[in-house]
């Protein structure tokens, strides 16, 4: 955001103008704060075996990509999926960073049934002004909400009130007697987030989410179903300028134990563009589990594309150090190391 110091005055004036602001308003506060969905109870974290905590913010892990693994190494395919996880957690729950930074001061208006944080600029997209809305309905027992965005140039004038539109929204059922875990869903839009930038963002990632506790899961789970359609954010494409639009499945499990799984499909140019002749993008599909100590393993099938008929399988395994302890592929691009039995879990189906 632009200047803590405006948005501190702001959130104070706000404060002051909205009277009493009595034990009973900041309890009912309170109650909007703790459904917004926590991106730290969302994040998809692939065989990490620390607990959760979602009141604090996330760091980045400073990954190295390797993909040349060999027996005793850091497994590649564990690698790829750790990549692909921190993708996501960047690039779509990155949003709700966002939200956490506004939902950190008091609400600009209240209603019976609403709050409103901002309006409020943002330091990263100087032509776009944000504000969260929730409302909430009793009767479901849920929670709407929408993060969303409005031209920077239009503020002063009637067209400010009436251009919002939302970047990221959804809904959340929270779980009583738990702080910012529930069931839901969101959808980051990547154009209408960027739609003042002119940057190239573009389509939308939708997320079904359940973090709630359950007789299996007592201390809470992470359960994602996420689907991509033409998703391409501003951060993707400055990494990467020759970016193409994302079209892809995954789904994410991770259990109170901290055992998992994180299954993702989806269509990939495996020359990365490098060869002008070979720009056809292949169908990659990748199943990761996990146990409780981390050892796990990935089954891969690779498809279509540039590869024509032709169908690779590789598995790899890995111990609770991340360190190969099987590799196998159908078409003997690389040796054969370690046996099947060193996997601590079977082959995926």
């Amino acid at each position: 955001m632009k200047s803590l110091r405006w948005l501190v005055l702001g959130a104070l004036l706000a404060a002051t103008a909205c009277g009493d602001y009595s034990n009973e308003l900041l309890k009912e506060d309170l109650e909007y704060l703790y459904a917004v969905p926590a991106r730290a109870a969302l994040e998809v974290r692939v065989a990490e075996l620390q607990a959760r905590n979602i009141e604090l913010a996330h760091e980045s892990s400073g990954l190295e990509q390797r993909t040349d693994a060999v027996l005793g190494e850091t497994a590649s395919w564990y690698i790829v999926s750790l990549l692909v996880s921190l993708d996501v957690n960047l690039n779509v729950l990155g949003f709700l960073d966002l939200v956490d930074t506004i939902t950190g001061f008091p609400p600009t208006a209240r209603n019976s049934g609403s709050r409103q944080w901002g309006p409020w600029p943002s330091e990263e997209s100087p032509h776009t002004d944000f504000r969260f809305i929730m409302s909430r309905d009793r009767t479901l027992g849920q929670f709407d909400f929408s993060l969303q965005t409005t031209a920077a140039a239009a503020r002063n004038t009637p067209a400010y009130d009436e251009g919002w539109a939302g970047c990221l929204y959804g809904n959340v059922v929270p779980t009583d007697g738990s702080v910012r875990r529930g069931t839901g869903n969101l959808t980051a839009d990547a154009a209408t987030c960027d739609r003042f930038e002119a940057s190239g963002a573009s389509g939308q990632a939708s997320i079904g989410f359940d973090t709630a506790p359950d007789e299996q899961n007592p201390q809470g789970k992470t359960s994602l179903q996420i689907h991509f359609e033409n998703f391409l954010t501003r951060g993707m494409i400055d990494k990467d300028p020759n970016s193409r639009p994302m079209q892809a499945d995954y789904q994410y499990l991770e259990r109170g134990d901290l055992s998992g799984s994180f299954d993702f499909d989806t269509w990939g140019d495996l020359d990365n563009g490098e060869n002008p002749n070979q720009l056809a993008q292949e169908h990659i599909v990748i199943k990761t589990r996990w146990d409780h100590t981390g050892a796990g393993r990935a089954d891969s099938t690779i498809s279509g594309g540039d590869l024509g008929a032709l169908v690779i399988e590789l598995h790899e395994c890995w111990n609770p150090e991340k360190k190969r302890v099987y590799y196998q592929d159908s078409h003997n691009l690389a040796p054969t190391e370690g046996l099947p039995s060193d996997c601590a879990l079977p082959e995926s189906e």
